[in-house]
């Protein structure tokens, strides 16, 4: 996708997730039926830990950070973000169980850090994970108890 090409983009999005290949494309496809748009029509970010791993690179840092980068471009019209964790053996957050990280990813969602920090948009909060056949599944998070 080019934010200079010659078609216009009515409806654009970001989605931040984790890069474990396990839970990409069922990531990929739930952002979609959520939020209508094609897969030519959100720009994907993906990094050990997704939305949990939010270790800034100090300056100088010759790439930016996706998210700001999208969200502060004029040229991009951007009408919503997603951001992804997972459970099941996350390698970008070495140590951490099921339970932490569904408790600290409740905690991003509940806080309203991301919607604060990009208020523009609306925000779609995923988690993946494994059902018992291997599957990869992933479940809407929304805030809950927020005073957003």
């Amino acid at each position: 996708m080019s934010q200079h090409g010659s078609d216009q983009i009515l409806q654009v999005g970001y989605l931040r997730s984790c890069m474990d290949r396990r839970f990409v494309e069922a990531t990929r496809r739930t952002f979609e039926e959520v939020t209508g748009l094609t897969s030519d029509r959100y720009y994907h970010e993906a990094f050990a830990g997704g939305a949990l791993n939010q270790v800034p690179t100090p300056p100088p840092n010759p790439n930016p950070d996706g998210a700001d980068y999208v969200y502060n471009n004029p040229e991009i019209r951007l009408e919503v973000m997603g951001w992804q964790a997972h459970l099941d053996h996350c390698g970008g957050l070495p140590g951490r169980d099921n339970l932490w990280i569904r408790t600290h990813f409740q905690a991003l969602v509940n806080s309203g850090t991301l919607q604060n920090k990009y208020p523009r948009v609306r925000h779609v909060f995923s988690l993946a994970y494994e059902d018992s056949n291997h599957q990869p599944q992933v479940e809407i998070i929304e805030p809950k108890g927020a005073k957003l």
